[in-house]
């Protein structure tokens, strides 16, 4: 009996989870020795994904007689970056004296991996999004309903505002924590979900109930489950895409999303909880309290003076990246943004102020944007550059690249890391698209 397996659906499967199922953990390394061997306590569901993705592309590329120098035949700047990322992470290691570690090596593999299944399905993940984002809308929503308790309230607004604080009492729909951590990691995906999704609805001559219904649900529930990641995400994403694609996309689209832009601020400025997060930045007071450093460090939870704990690690990722800039600007390689932290709470003027959120976001700094520019330094402007050539190059945006362009503004406001959430995908299409960028002005008739 031969049984015929339709490729086609287990890709979609496997590029749903792994951009939107990043932050589900499927082994728990805390209890395992192993934890010790790679400095890691969890493998997520993404990194899963990578390497059921690698036998797969294997066999495929086998039957396809696909060699390697086939793959990344014209692909000459990505080999580039991810020889330079390679070397630099090494050059750094030996220029710092720091130790090289399993995790770390582990992560040059999987953008080595990355880089290869990026290249070969490119086009399959372009020409398929809306499927992919049609399975995620629909696993989202079943994850929402499969365990109601799962309610995120540390750290987050209360939701005051009078339609959502209604359906909160009488249905108590909230997203279960087995899905997504915490609000402001939904809020992340969320936001490219909904402009890819409106852009959608807006070119569709013929709507489809099944979608609207879909879309409209998920909306329901990341406003229950609302964080002012999501309130800041939406609105930058909203401003640069109208300054560089205003005369690119229909009316339509301009209308609907501007209307959720207005929701976004009814609702944020209903709850004080949320505005004081943004407009409370000062964390000097905070800092001079006698806090109790043995509680702090280890529960998160207690606040013992700190009030808004977000603004304190975002103020010390800043104090990071200029202390970088200036003392070590190659960077501190790949994944060396522990590194950085390390480095700076050692220092006598920043020990005491820094220890109560040492452990947290040690590795990821709560953004990409300040991870980047830590790990590496000057070189990672380049990639801001690529995003802004990205940008101003494309005559036409469809929901793919409309995904991408959202995606990684909202991971550089509150990013976890390169591998989740599919951020390490937005700088390969960005360096992918550079090759036709200079074909089209070597050729102007491209």
């Amino acid at each position: 009996m031969n049984l015929k397996i339709n490729y086609h659906y287990i890709y979609i499967f496997l590029f749903t989870s792994f951009f939107f199922l990043w932050d589900v953990n499927i082994l728990d390394l805390k209890n395992f020795n192993i934890s010790q061997i790679i400095g890691y306590k969890f493998i997520t569901l993404n990194y899963f994904i990578i390497l059921l993705l690698l036998p797969i592309f294997y066999l495929l590329s086998r039957k396809k007689n696909l060699s390697i120098y086939k793959i990344f035949n014209n692909q000459k700047y990505i080999i580039l970056f991810v020889s330079f990322v390679i070397f630099h992470y090494f050059f750094t290691n030996i220029l710092y004296h720091q130790i090289i570690t399993a995790y770390e090596l582990l992560n040059l593999f999987f953008l080595i991996i990355l880089s290869f299944i990026y290249c070969h399905y490119r086009n399959f993940l372009s020409n398929n999004f809306e499927s992919i984002l049609f399975l995620y809308l629909i696993i989202f929503i079943g994850f929402s309903f499969y365990e109601q308790k799962g309610v995120f309230n540390v750290g987050q607004c209360n939701n005051k505002f009078f339609l959502i604080n209604f359906i909160q009492s009488k249905f108590q729909i909230y997203l279960s924590n087995s899905f997504y951590l915490e609000n402001s990691h939904l809020a992340m995906m969320m936001t490219g979900v909904i402009f890819s999704s409106i852009l959608i609805l807006a070119r569709s001559k013929k709507l489809s109930i099944f979608f609207l219904f879909l879309f409209f649900l998920s909306i329901l529930i990341t406003l229950l489950n609302y964080s002012v990641t999501f309130f800041i995400s939406y609105l930058v994403c909203q401003v640069v895409i109208f300054i560089f694609f205003y005369n690119k996309i229909s009316n339509k689209f301009w209308i609907y999303s501007f209307l959720f832009l207005l929701l976004n601020f009814l609702i944020f400025f209903s709850d004080i909880n949320c505005t004081k997060k943004v407009t409370d930045f000062n964390v000097k007071d905070v800092l001079e309290k006698n806090i109790d450093k043995t509680g702090a460090e280890g529960n998160r939870n207690l606040d013992h003076g700190v009030k808004n704990l977000t603004t304190l690690i975002y103020e010390r990722s800043a104090i990071l990246t200029l202390n970088t800039l200036s003392n070590q600007p190659l960077g501190w390689g790949n994944e060396g943004m522990d590194n950085a932290t390390i480095n700076l709470i050692n220092k006598p003027e920043y020990k005491y102020s820094y220890w109560i959120a040492k452990e947290l976001n040690l590795k990821d700094g709560l953004s990409n944007f300040f991870k980047m520019i830590n790990e590496f330094g000057f070189f990672s402007l380049l990639i801001f550059y690529l995003f802004i050539r990205y940008l101003l190059n494309r005559e036409k945006i469809d929901s793919y690249n409309l995904f991408i362009i959202t995606l990684f503004i909202t991971q550089c406001i509150r990013g976890a890391g390169y591998f989740n959430g599919g951020f390490i995908f937005c700088v390969l299409e960005f360096i992918y698209f550079e090759k036709f960028i200079t074909q089209s002005k070597q050729s102007p008739s491209n």
